[in-house]
């Protein structure tokens, strides 16, 4: 069974949370709370805050934050489990006998993780023995070191249609195979054989550095070429990219990632010093990879291949990283060549020096779009501007968006006001012109707008989290609709979902309420703010937030009275004694 909800509590409330960050980073003490450089990533100003009460941690630099179990997680990759435990000894709270045992979901995940472990120790085994010669000078031959096939943990599947099923007989069983896609049943529905046979296997890791799952080159000529692991109760394509367990102190370091195609264009980069670099595990880039991403980086620097396919799923990319608020520059290399290539003939400088000249996306895509239209006709003027459509409404901010478009119309030689028209049209899902707007127009989603967070709600916030007086009254005034739209949205639903539960509204509560990383980096910064000043009610709070709307609706009226006549100044005056009387009333 697992641990009892309230050992976690005499845990979180035992554990110091400034003692347990400063066995990692020094902090000092600064009016309620302490101050560090922030372990997560790479700052010379601190900006990783610490408080006692609610006992929390935030970095204002790369977001991250939490409570004491969160850190222990994020430092030293350890699972709730495991941080639980080792609070529970360091603070001297009694573990319930037996231990922590996970229900049947956690079970199997770590069951699997242990079989997919085992199965990359046979395979990294086999490729030092005869079995894995031809995957051994395969690997030697494209001129890696042994040092980085070691690194990358790069190993061999003998040509066998049952080498790993026997290798790990008596310890799982074929369905497990099965389970972790190692291991395929027969068509004769009588028995199994291996999934990867006669290929170089490289491991693929998730961002903790467990085996999650494996990607294999053949090494006969047979297809696919490149073969990689079905989904799995602990692999999900879409959320795993190959590198980022050892790249992600060098991305804190250079500020970027690195974004590839290959398992070898990535062990090539790490051979070259290019340690910041990562790759997509045979799958198109997804939003998740994009906000994964976002984590560790602001910047990402895209090197796809060189063909038609790898520029095509570049300029995917590009829309997908655009639209998670990502800066994005696209590397060039020089015609026939991919990273790999690249790397192996010049060097890592060399690769460094194509990393600083990277282009912008749009910029890129510009010269893509001239070279692929004759913008001297009608027609490649509007299938010039079809090409940029899905880029342009991914970036967030209206006024760089607006200043792409205008050099936009400057190369294209386009008309501004039908350009954007266009635009226009695209953000809004309302393409009606050419096919390429309305593609763009039908794909891109409506542009984020991240609301400002109103100091009500900041201060309604903190207030929960501290479990000052008159919460749970303010909490009953907050009515559904009051919330809609709020920047605070999720954690004011999520507290309000605890008050009508009978629950404690705690920073661990509401924590644990909702699943958007952004709401829990939210929650962590307020906590960490605290109240600004004494004297605050919580229900006053909920007043200014119900106060807001009726405000704005009051200065739109204001606004329409100044032209108003007749019947319509009637209306827009019996409208602001409403307000008025409404404003008043809260």
């Amino acid at each position: 069974m697992a641990f009892p909800e309230g050992f976690v509590e005499e845990v979180r409330r035992a554990a110091d949370i400034v003692r347990v960050i400063s066995d990692h980073v020094p902090l000092k003490k600064m009016g309620s709370s302490w101050k560090g450089l922030c372990p997560f990533h790479e700052e010379k100003t601190p900006s990783f805050n610490v408080r006692q009460e609610p006992a929390v941690f935030h970095c204002f630099g790369c977001g991250e934050g939490g409570d004491v179990f969160k850190f222990l997680m994020l430092r030293e990759k350890m699972s709730f489990p495991e941080a639980l435990e080792t609070l529970a000894r360091q603070f001297g709270v009694p573990v319930p006998e037996g231990r922590f045992e996970p229900g049947p979901d956690r079970r199997e995940r770590e069951a699997l993780l242990a079989l997919l472990e085992e199965a990359a120790t046979h395979f990294t085994r086999t490729l030092q023995t005869a079995p894995g010669q031809v995957a051994r000078e395969y690997l030697l031959g494209r001129g890696f070191a042994s040092e980085t096939l070691e690194r990358i943990r790069a190993g061999a599947a003998r040509d066998s249609w049952d080498d790993l099923l026997g290798a790990l007989r008596g310890r799982y069983s074929a369905t497990a195979l099965e389970k972790a896609g190692l291991a395929l049943p027969r068509k004769s529905g009588e028995g199994h054989y291996d999934r990867f046979r006669n290929r170089a296997v490289f491991p693929i890791l998730n961002e903790g550095g467990k085996v999650v799952a494996f990607g294999a080159r053949s090494l006969d000529g047979s297809e696919p070429k490149y073969l990689n692991s079905p989904e799995s109760p602990v692999y999900h394509k879409g959320r795993v990219l190959y590198g980022l367990s050892w790249a992600k102190d060098a991305i804190r370091r250079e500020k970027r990632v690195v974004l590839m195609e290959g398992y070898l264009d990535v062990a090539r980069a790490l051979e070259c010093g290019v340690e910041e670099a990562v790759a997509t595990c045979g799958t198109a880039l997804t939003p998740s990879h994009g906000r994964l991403l976002r984590r560790f980086a602001e910047t990402i620097c895209v090197n796809f291949d060189q063909d038609e396919a790898g520029q095509r799923a570049a300029r995917k990319s590009l829309e997908v990283l655009l639209g998670e608020g990502l800066r994005v520059r696209v590397v060039e290399l020089p015609e026939g060549h991919d990273p790999d290539s690249f790397l192996k003939a010049e060097g890592g400088e060399a690769y460094r020096r194509r990393l600083a000249e990277a282009p912008e996306a749009l910029e890129w895509l510009m010269r893509q779009a001239e070279q692929a239209h004759d913008v001297g006709t009608p027609e490649g003027k509007a299938r010039f501007l079809a090409a940029l459509l899905p880029a342009l409404v991914r970036v967030e901010s209206p006024v760089e968006r607006s200043a792409w478009l205008t050099r936009a119309v400057e190369r294209g030689g386009l008309d501004e006001a039908a350009a954007r028209e266009e635009l226009r049209r695209a953000l809004g899902g309302r393409g009606t012109g050419g096919a390429g707007v309305a593609e763009a127009a039908r794909r891109a989603p409506a542009p984020r707008k991240a609301r400002a967070l109103m100091p009500a709600e900041r201060w309604l916030l903190a207030l929960l989290v501290t479990g000052a007086d008159g919460t749970d009254e303010a909490l009953a005034e907050l009515r559904e609709s009051d919330i809609d739209g709020l920047r605070a949205e999720p954690l004011l639903r999520a507290a309000k979902a605890l008050w009508r539960r009978e629950k404690p509204v705690t920073m661990a509560s509401l924590a644990g309420e909702v699943d958007d990383d952004d709401a829990r980096r939210l929650l962590s910064e307020i906590a960490v703010e605290g109240v600004p000043r004494e004297g605050l009610s919580a229900t006053e709070c909920v007043k200014e937030i119900q106060r807001q709307p009726l405000k704005a609706r009051m200065a739109e009226v204001q606004k329409r009275l100044q032209g108003a006549k007749g019947e319509s100044l009637e209306a827009l005056l019996n409208e602001k004694t409403r307000l008025v009387r409404e404003i008043a009333g809260l």
